[in-house]
C-alpha cells in the first residue's frame, strides 16, 4: 500500500504558479526602461519561454496580421506556432521595434539576466512569491483558460504536443471549487 502512494506521488504534478494581474502590473511598474518592460511584456502577453524570448526576431512579428509567428528553429520540439499581437501590447510593442536599429536584437540580455531581473523586480515590488520568467508564461495560460475554458486553444497558443500537458491548467485548487459551488448549491 506504501509503495502505491510513492508511485501514485510521482505522476501528481502540482498547479502551476502564477500571478494576478495586479502583481504582473507591480512587477511592470518597477522596470527602467522600455527594454526591460518589453522583457515582462512578451513573456506575458505571448506565454514565451524565455529562451523563444531570447530568440526573437523582428521579421517574425506581423502586425498587419497581428501575429507572431515563432518558426520551428526557435521553439521546443520544433513545433512552429502563431500567436495573437494582444491590443494591449500591440502600440508599445511597435514603438519599440520601431525604436532599434537594423539588426539590433529585440532582447539584449541573456536568459539567466531575464530571470535575475525578474526576480528584482518582484522583490522590489514587494512580492513575496519566487517569480521567474515561465511563471509568466503560466500566468498567461492560466488567464486564457479561466477566459474561455478551452483548453485546445491553450494548447495550441503554447506549443504544446499533447493536451495532457495542457491538462493541468483545467485542475483545480480548493479554494477554487469552494468559490464554484457557492450560491449554486
Amino acid at each position: 500500500m506504501e509503495n502505491d502512494k510513492q508511485i501514485n506521488k510521482k505522476y501528481v504534478r502540482p498547479l502551476p504558479k502564477f500571478l494576478s494581474k495586479e502583481e504582473v502590473q507591480l512587477i511592470r511598474d518597477q522596470t527602467k526602461n522600455m527594454h526591460d518592460r518589453m522583457l515582462v511584456d512578451l513573456l506575458y502577453y505571448f506565454g514565451l519561454r524565455v529562451s523563444e524570448l531570447c530568440a526573437l526576431q523582428r521579421e517574425w512579428f506581423d502586425f498587419k496580421e497581428e501575429m507572431l509567428e515563432l518558426p520551428r528553429e526557435a521553439v521546443k520540439r520544433k513545433r512552429s506556432r502563431r500567436i495573437p499581437i494582444s491590443k494591449i501590447i500591440k502600440s508599445d510593442l511597435k514603438k519599440y521595434l520601431d525604436s532599434l536599429l537594423e539588426g539590433e536584437q529585440i532582447v539584449k540580455v541573456t536568459r539567466q539576466t531575464v530571470y535575475n531581473r525578474l526576480k528584482q523586480w518582484a522583490k522590489e515590488a514587494g512580492l513575496t512569491k519566487n517569480v521567474h520568467p515561465h511563471m509568466l508564461r503560466h500566468t498567461y495560460a492560466t488567464a486564457i483558460y479561466n477566459a474561455k475554458r478551452d483548453l485546445n486553444l491553450v494548447k495550441e497558443l503554447l506549443g504544446h504536443e499533447n493536451i495532457s500537458t495542457t491538462a493541468i491548467y483545467a485542475r483545480c485548487d480548493d479554494k477554487y471549487m469552494k468559490e464554484g459551488i457557492e450560491g449554486v448549491l
